[in-house]
């Protein structure tokens, strides 16, 4: 028997700090989801919203006021991701409700997989495993055929980022528990934790020990090192590789697959209390370095010199 915070804190060369991002004067918060095109929007320009607040309900998740304050606007931008779509834009103004506010945990144990699963998609949980999709809806649409294995990757697709690796050493009770949420929700026949090893890490299967598991749980290791690392492919022949016996043997992409920043939104929402809000994110400086005004008015100078 082994616990998930073993595998989850081995990287003692890991930075141990994380800070909350400037909170902006305006946010914008994005009202669509890719699943959902036409999301019911519940707010208009003029209205006050609070920090959490339900601003727009689609068919499988909702969506929240990242910050409280005053809808400004509500009309068509570009997405980060060049897409577009609606979008609210909040002035910040007015007290936080979440935000530097303590938070007790509630005892999710007596909910049933319908209330686990109503409340991921009322708090808009979305799975960022691959590409963005309300975990609701993937809950809700798991093929009849499928082996219903839950999948916890604890480390990042990208061996070049530690925001996966990071999270999990930071927060190892709460991947853990959300692990378990998830799991109740879709009714899982068994979990997997997929930890991060070296090609020529070896080290068998172990059980995974935690009493808020509602299924048999197990940890493996898989290739991290490689770029790209963790795909759902292999993720599968890890799996494959190490349980032999049913349901293991049959986990396939039919499953459902999330990581890190997934299991955390679950535990927050249905443990925690407040929404889906906000995420974590690995900066690197290894460009951008620290350089006073005379040097960057320097720059600019000889930059407009240069297109002369």
């Amino acid at each position: 028997m082994a616990l998930v915070s073993k595998f989850a804190t081995e990287d003692s060369g890991l930075f141990s700090l994380s800070v909350n991002g400037f909170v902006p004067r305006t946010a914008i918060v994005p009202l669509v989801q890719d699943s959902d095109a036409h999301p019911q929007v519940l707010i208009r320009a003029g209205d006050r919203v609070r920090e959490g607040q339900m601003i727009a309900q689609g068919k499988n998740g909702a969506v929240h006021a990242t910050i409280p304050g005053t809808v400004t606007d509500v009309s068509v931008v570009q997405y980060p991701d060049g897409k577009q779509g609606l979008a609210a834009k909040i002035k910040l103004g007015g007290a936080f409700s979440y935000t530097g506010k303590k938070r007790a945990d509630m005892d999710w144990h007596a909910y049933d997989a319908n209330m686990l699963h109503h409340l991921l998609a009322e708090k808009g949980v979305v799975n960022t495993f691959k590409k963005c999709v309300p975990l609701s809806e993937q809950i809700q649409n798991l093929h009849p055929k499928s082996a219903r294995i839950l999948v916890v990757r604890l480390f990042d697709d990208d061996p070049s980022r530690v925001t996966e690796t990071f999270v999990a050493a930071q927060n190892a009770r709460e991947v853990t528990a959300g692990a378990a949420v998830v799991a109740k929700a879709m009714r899982a026949a068994g979990i997997v934790f997929v930890r991060g090893a070296d090609k020529k890490d070896a080290v068998a299967a172990q059980k995974a020990d935690d009493a808020a598991f509602s299924a048999p749980a197990y940890i493996v290791g898989c290739d991290a090192v490689s770029y790209p690392a963790g795909t759902m492919h292999e993720l599968v022949g890890a799996v494959k590789r190490q349980l032999k016996d049913k349901p293991f043997a049959d986990v396939g992409n039919r499953d459902v697959f999330i990581d890190v920043q997934t299991a955390i939104a679950a535990y927050r929402a249905v443990v925690q209390g407040p929404p889906l809000m906000c995420a974590v994110y690995y900066v690197r400086f290894v460009v951008l370095k620290k350089i006073d005004i005379r040097s960057y008015k320097k720059y600019l100078l000889n930059l407009q010199r240069n297109k002369k």
